[in-house]
């Protein structure tokens, strides 16, 4: 109950600059998570320290209020400057099916992440773009789905595979890491979704 009444004190105090944007984050699944849910995600980040979730959250408030001001990138081939269809030949990352728990199960093939492939279509600074892209509407209606599936799913997680072969050594470098770190800062706004990897 802690967190809940400072969500809803930061939220509405002038003294607190975006605080608006701290129950959009807890509620980035509302449509199917409940709220006690939604907040024990985000305690569950910072082993249930409640001054610890909003040094996170704000830590990640930037990121989160530039996505919002572009509504998270809805056409998501425009925000990128090509499809979605090519950037994910480069990014191969998807999802497919749910898991015998119903959680649906989320593949990166992270053996066929080719940067300079990325920078032939896109920029770097559009992978971004495309997490939240997946993660606000592809991902959410995801979770609807697979609540409709199995009337006993409640947490919004997934289940993730990361696909190692074909990785070498000489892939595993800053450039490489830099994508996955901008990829990953999307993933982090929106903590704790991830049930298994």
């Amino acid at each position: 109950m802690e967190f809940r009444s400072e969500l809803h004190k930061r939220s509405t105090s002038s003294a607190y600059k975006d605080g608006h944007l701290y129950p959009e984050m807890v509620g980035t699944f509302r449509d199917v998570e409940e709220e006690p849910y939604a907040l024990c995600r985000f305690l569950r980040a910072r082993d249930f320290n409640v001054e610890q979730v909003f040094d996170m959250m704000n830590e990640h408030l930037e990121i989160w209020k530039h996505a919002k001001e572009s509504d998270y990138y809805p056409d998501i081939d425009a925000a990128m400057g090509c499809p979605l269809s090519i950037v994910l030949t480069q990014y191969p990352v998807l999802y497919s099916g749910n898991a015998k728990e119903g959680y649906p199960v989320c593949y990166f093939h992270a053996g066929r992440l080719t940067v300079q492939g990325i920078e032939c279509i896109t920029t770097l600074d559009s992978i971004p773009k495309m997490m939240w892209n997946t993660m606000v509407y592809q991902v959410a209606g995801i979770f609807r789905d697979a609540a409709e599936l199995n009337p006993d799913f409640v947490r919004c997680e997934q289940i993730t595979v990361i696909n190692l072969e074909g990785l070498s050594a000489s892939q595993v470098n800053s450039r490489t890491l830099d994508v996955v770190k901008k990829a990953n800062a999307v993933a982090e706004c929106i903590p704790e979704v991830r049930y298994h990897l």
